[in-house]
């Protein structure tokens, strides 16, 4: 992106793109932006609308994890992690990355003896994560 300043040039439009950037590698859902930037005037339609747009730009990665669940979005940079498989607690909904041996060895089984392409950003995987199963 050659100049982030003229391609945002709203106040809010580029609130929500720094708020984004300087969070690299998080993942946020299109109320929690509202929530943070609620103190700097930015409405909910701005955000919804401006979210999308990032998206189809390629500057948000948009993650959708089913029925009922709100998709996140996280800035799409050469040092995030937009390439590892995802995993959710259903029981605190928290969302985690996998970055595992063990899940890149069972991708390259499925390409080379099955002829399947796994898409990483869209592959959730559902369960109890460690921190839930100890309470």
């Amino acid at each position: 992106m050659t100049n982030d300043r003229q391609r945002y040039n709203t106040k809010q439009q580029s609130l929500i793109y720094e708020f984004f950037k300087k969070s690299s590698g998080a993942h946020f859902t299109a109320d929690e932006v509202c929530d943070s930037l609620k103190q700097s005037g930015v409405s909910r339609a701005t955000v919804y609308r401006a979210v999308e747009k990032l998206t189809e730009e390629g500057v948000l990665i948009k993650y959708n994890f089913g029925k009922g669940q709100s998709a996140c979005y996280e800035f799409c940079s050469e040092e995030s992690e937009n390439d590892t498989f995802h995993f959710i607690c259903t029981k605190c909904k928290r969302l985690m990355h996998l970055d595992c041996s063990a899940l890149s060895d069972l991708e390259e089984h499925l390409s080379k003896d099955h002829a399947l392409k796994i898409d990483r950003s869209l592959t959730v995987l559902y369960g109890t994560c460690g921190r839930c199963m100890k309470e």
